[in-house]
């Protein structure tokens, strides 16, 4: 979502993507901000009109942007995490989400 910044944007807007290998692959502008809610993204990122021009023309650090909250990403549905059953390590299965591999005595 690119957030109102009159006079350059005077309304928000919403673009959805795909990114694949760490690259956008395929983009489109949303011709209503409700066809957000249609597509039910994993996530929704928001920041200013300013912020993304200097995000995708590379003048800003998205990392930065986001853990100062510039960006704001809200997840949309819980297909950011893996149910324990299915969640695997390098090591096998983990036996649950609060348990990470480096802490787990075995």
């Amino acid at each position: 979502m690119v957030e109102a910044e009159p006079p350059a944007v005077p309304r928000p807007v919403a673009a959805w993507g795909r990114h694949q290998g760490g690259r956008i692959a395929e983009w489109r502008i949303l011709e209503d901000l409700d066809e957000i809610l249609e597509i039910e993204p994993a996530y929704v990122v928001r920041a200013p009109y300013r912020l993304w021009k200097d995000l995708l023309s590379r003048r800003a650090d998205p990392v930065q942007a986001a853990l100062t909250g510039r960006v704001r990403v809200e997840a949309t549905s819980n297909r950011w995490f893996a149910a324990p059953s299915t969640a695997t390590s390098s090591r096998g299965r983990w036996r649950s989400l609060d348990e990470f591999p480096d802490e787990v005595r075995r």
